[in-house]
């Protein structure tokens, strides 16, 4: 009985995968693993700065928003506008008067922490002669040294 070597050589080589085989592709695949896991962690981390963006963004216009609306309803002047140091106070006619300050990082609004994360909140008579204001709140800087800015000129009624 005589065996063909030959034939039962290549049979073998053909049943299953070699070691260099093995490596390059765990190689590939580890290569791609790491490439998408760097994906998703920059994505995740633009999320997350993107989303503190918005939130200083947001925390400034509320800012705006309820200010003007303050002096809108209680101002019958420029000079109703009481600044002392880093507080501004609406003296209205009738009712309790209305303090916004810059307290370390936080506007307050009688004494109530309305937006965190500011560097500047100031309220200057802008025109004496048409009875308005400009208001400039600014947020600190993020990681990337990006700054949110609020400028506001509000007019204010006159008379009572």
């Amino acid at each position: 009985m005589k065996m063909n070597f030959s034939t039962s050589k290549v049979a073998l080589g053909k049943k299953g995968f070699t070691l260099i085989e093995l490596i390059v592709t765990m190689a590939v695949l580890s290569v791609f693993t790491y490439l998408i896991a760097m994906l998703v962690t920059n994505s995740m981390g633009f999320f997350k700065d993107e989303e503190s963006q918005v939130a200083n963004q947001s925390a400034l216009r509320i800012v705006a928003v309820q200010f003007e609306k303050d002096a809108r309803r209680h101002v019958f002047g420029v000079e109703d506008l009481v600044i002392s140091g880093s507080c501004y106070t609406i003296t209205p006619v009738n009712g309790s008067s209305i303090a916004y300050c810059l307290v370390g990082n936080n506007v307050q609004r009688n004494g109530a922490v309305i937006a965190s994360g500011v560097s500047e909140f100031t309220v200057s008579p802008y025109r004496v002669t048409d009875n308005s204001v400009l208001l400039t709140i600014r947020s600190n800087a993020d990681r990337y040294g990006r700054v949110n800015e609020v400028v506001v000129r509000i007019f204010v009624r006159v008379g009572s």
